[in-house]
């Protein structure tokens, strides 16, 4: 069973009302969880996964929620990247309501016991079985939340300036925490550009923040990328070149 189903089913079995769903993917079940919670809030960043979503004429959001209402309910997807999943797992905590229970399904070659061991330290106390090479594991809001390692774990996954870029950048990006061989050697080589060009998969903009600093006689840049996060990231990065991203 893939783990995003084995996620689904076991949710199917948990009774709640209001329901969140953190890296949410496409799939039959989730139309049944749907169906059977009063609130249900979708996120997913990555624009294929939320385009398969939508085709299922779901409502989804590339953002978490920021109403303050809580949840009985959370399920979490890890994402690749540890610290992106930690700072989700800190999120969930923060909007469940007291007692409320965050699920968490993670194939055992993805880091499943590693995710498991840090919502222990978060949580305090973990239930979890496996099945089909996956983990699912769950946690309690309770009193014994530590409530410093939540926050520590939600900032260290918020968008951030990087010194040694002097750019905008947040864990869970490719490269987010420093300029990749390849790129490097890319502005290495770049000659001074004019006219409209294309950054395809842009990131978090290092390659067109350059190019725009680099080059002025540059007319426009199109910047195409499918993570949302990245996007945002990059907004703030080409701000001073509005007019021509």
């Amino acid at each position: 069973m893939p783990v995003i189903q084995l996620l689904y089913q076991t949710a199917l079995n948990v009774p709640a009302k209001r329901i969140l769903v953190i890296n949410a993917h496409a799939d039959a079940l989730l139309v049944e969880l749907v169906k059977q919670a009063e609130l249900i809030d979708l996120q997913q960043h990555f624009k294929p996964e939320y385009d398969a979503i939508k085709r299922m004429e779901l409502t989804v959001s590339a953002k978490l929620p920021e109403a303050d209402t809580p949840y009985n309910l959370v399920l979490l997807l890890p994402a690749k990247n540890k610290l992106q999943t930690l700072a989700w797992m800190a999120s969930a905590m923060e909007k469940l309501e007291d007692h409320g229970k965050l699920l968490v399904a993670c194939a055992n070659d993805h880091g499943a016991k590693s995710y498991e061991s840090a919502l222990k330290k978060l949580a305090g106390t973990v239930n979890s079985s496996s099945k089909s090479k996956c983990r699912i594991f769950s946690a309690q809001k309770t009193a014994a939340l530590n409530h410093e390692l939540m926050t520590a774990w939600h900032e260290a996954g918020q968008p951030q300036e990087l010194e040694s870029l002097g750019l905008y950048s947040q864990a869970g990006l490719f490269s987010w925490d420093r300029a990749d061989i390849g790129s490097l050697l890319l502005l290495e080589q770049l000659p001074k550009l004019s006219g409209i060009g294309m950054d395809l998969c842009c990131g978090y903009g290092l390659l067109s923040h350059r190019i725009l600093a680099d080059s002025p006689e540059v007319q426009t840049v199109h910047m195409i990328e499918a993570d949302y996060f990245a996007v945002a990231c990059a907004r703030v990065n080409t701000k001073n070149w509005q007019e021509k991203i």
